[in-house]
């Protein structure tokens, strides 16, 4: 039946854990004990969700950057801005008031310390660790420890929320940019494979089609590793959107000027021409420096 997959065993063994290890009332010893059965045949049934061919709905994809339109990307691209903005200011300020609040608490009542905090002037505690014992000194430092760690468990905590949010930013940038980029691929595409057409004159149809594939798989690269970029914000996400329309727009024009001028582009008789015409020239400079000699 359909969302079912029936699996059949010969000659095996099974082994179940007690049922209802949640059980506060099992003793330790039940929670140890399990189910040794052997058998010749055996199916199982096991349920396989997805299989049935049902429609999915779509409220689970309205959520989805692709599947939102520019003015939806928009409203969602501040909202997350502005949430960057909000969590960029709390972690300064927490970091900066991680111990000093801590301080203030404590030596309030000491005019000296508060105007020292208030200014975030550094305090020598070199002669206040000397007239510690060892056994206050030990304590102290493991108390800054792990007040060090807590304070670094929130920073990274705050941190990660950041970058996921940063992350689900540039998600939605990236989708407004791609709205763009790609109809002008389509259009810079014409402008590569019209003066292909013009320029290959020879060979039949197996050497445009090598060429435009080797062409695609470079865009494909370009804008792969360029959507990389900008997703992970190492490039500025305009950069890494526009960057292989910008190379497929240099080679489009290229292309098209060699077809207007009838350029040998992709003739072997070319290369060959200038092959030949280096091979003359390092012959003549090597016959030149034998005469020198």
């Amino acid at each position: 039946s359909l969302g079912v997959v029936k699996l059949t065993l010969h000659s095996g063994v099974t082994y179940d854990e007690k049922v209802a290890l949640g059980n506060k009332r099992l003793t330790e010893r039940e929670r140890q004990m399990y189910r040794h059965d052997e058998f010749s045949k055996e199916v199982f049934q096991i349920k396989v969700d997805g299989l049935d061919f049902s429609r999915i709905s779509e409220e689970g994809f309205k959520t989805n950057d692709r599947m939102k339109d520019l003015v939806q990307l928009k409203n969602d691209e501040d909202s997350l801005l502005s949430r960057c903005d909000s969590l960029t200011k709390q972690l300064r300020v927490d970091a900066k008031h991680f111990t000093m609040e801590r301080l203030r608490g404590r030596y309030r009542t000491d005019s000296l310390c508060s105007v020292a905090l208030d200014t975030a002037q550094m305090l020598d505690m070199t002669e206040v660790a000397q007239s510690l014992t060892p056994r206050k000194m030990h304590s102290v430092t493991q108390t800054a420890l792990r007040n060090a760690r807590n304070n670094k468990l929130t920073v990274d905590e705050r941190r990660m929320s950041y970058q996921n949010e940063r992350l689900k930013t540039n998600r939605h940038t990236m989708e407004i940019h791609r709205k763009f980029t790609l109809p002008a691929a389509c259009l810079l595409f014409f402008f590569v494979g019209a003066p292909l057409g013009g320029i290959i004159r020879k060979g039949g149809l197996g050497m445009p089609i090598v060429i435009s594939v080797v062409f695609f798989v470079f865009y494909y690269i370009i804008d792969t590793m360029g959507g990389k970029m900008a997703r992970e914000s190492v490039w500025p996400v305009w950069c890494g959107m526009w960057l292989s329309t910008a190379v497929l727009a240099v080679i489009g024009t290229f292309l098209t000027y060699k077809s207007a001028t009838d350029s040998s582009l992709f003739k072997a008789e070319a290369y060959r021409r200038v092959a030949d015409n280096i091979k003359h020239w390092l012959h003549k400079k090597k016959k030149q420096k034998s005469e020198q000699e």
